[in-house]
């Protein structure tokens, strides 16, 4: 019996070119609808994202490098403009231990019981792209509805560069924030190839003897290796996008399991952990701040650091 991501391209068969107007795609003959748990904005998104497909077209990373970080950064801008106005921040360009930063602070300076705590982001796109656009759009709400700084790293990305080259880079700014901060009161996230990041960056820590951070976030990721599980091939053609390829010649972590999707979740025990879904929305939606789904991510976001970091 064929089971796994490596057979799921012959299993699945969506049709999201030809979706119904109410967004449902056609998988096997079976007609699957929206959810009816989205929040009426995000019914319109979603439409909108299997019928429109908006974020398609530019070109391959494989064939113009830079063409495709453009596109990818004319897409993140598109989700930005709108952020910028919706939270008021101010943003610093930095150089930490020879890596660039954009240090992003609500307005007002930070509150009082976070003047010791600070927040460090590693961006997602893919290992590739995601520098200074991603990276604020990860930030800038979560910055101005914690009323904390976040410190968000412009780290070494494929294929210029190689594992463990973004992990140095984070072990290096963290060890220079922990001369400034104790390490109960810095904690660490990032989305996608940044939450995959975030996992990766504690084994370094780890395995350098670095102290943990008091918290974690691994969002829209987990802990290992890229598009593993069959939600990977299933939420794509949901969503208006393609299946993963079946070979992903990136970065994979040092530690096992999968994409963020909710097949391949996983909480051990023992740890302080919270996992939060949001059913039938797509990779990384929170991307999108006029989403009230997103905005009540970012709610939980700067929760769960409200209560890890020490006061």
């Amino acid at each position: 019996m064929c089971s796994g991501s490596h057979c799921a391209s012959h299993l699945v068969r969506a049709d999201s070119d030809n979706a119904s107007s109410d967004g449902a795609v056609v998988i096997r003959d079976v007609s699957v609808p929206l959810s009816s748990l989205l929040s009426p904005e995000a019914r319109a998104y979603m439409i909108h994202l299997i019928r429109d497909h908006p974020f398609r077209g530019g070109p391959s990373e494989t064939d113009d490098l830079q063409g495709f970080r453009a596109h990818q950064d004319q897409i993140m801008n598109g989700f930005l403009e709108p952020m910028r106005h919706r939270y008021s921040v101010d943003i610093e360009s930095q150089t930490i231990s020879g890596i660039h930063a954009d240090v992003v602070t609500p307005k007002g300076g930070v509150s009082p019981k976070n003047r010791n705590n600070v927040l460090i982001n590693v961006h997602g796109g893919g290992f590739v792209s995601g520098a200074r656009t991603s990276a604020l759009i990860e930030s800038i709400p979560i910055a101005a509805i914690a009323k904390i700084k976040v410190i968000t790293l412009d780290y070494r990305m494929w294929p210029e560069n190689k594992f463990p080259a973004a992990s140095e880079d984070v072990a290096e700014v963290y060890k220079e924030i922990l001369k400034k901060y104790a390490p109960e009161h810095v904690g660490l996230y990032g989305c996608s190839a940044g939450g995959m990041l975030t996992g990766m960056s504690i084994a370094w820590f780890q395995k350098h003897q670095l102290p943990s951070p008091a918290a974690v976030g691994v969002l829209c990721a987990s802990l290992g290796d890229m598009f593993a599980g069959d939600a990977a091939h299933l939420s794509g053609p949901l969503n208006g996008m393609t299946t993963p390829p079946r070979s992903v010649s990136r970065p994979s972590a040092p530690v096992r399991g999968g994409f963020g999707y909710l097949s391949d979740a996983e909480v051990r025990a023992g740890v302080d952990a919270e996992l939060h879904v949001w059913d039938g929305l797509p990779h990384a939606f929170w991307y999108n701040s006029d989403l009230p789904e997103s905005r009540e991510a970012y709610d939980v976001i700067a929760r769960f650091f409200e209560c890890h970091l020490a006061n």
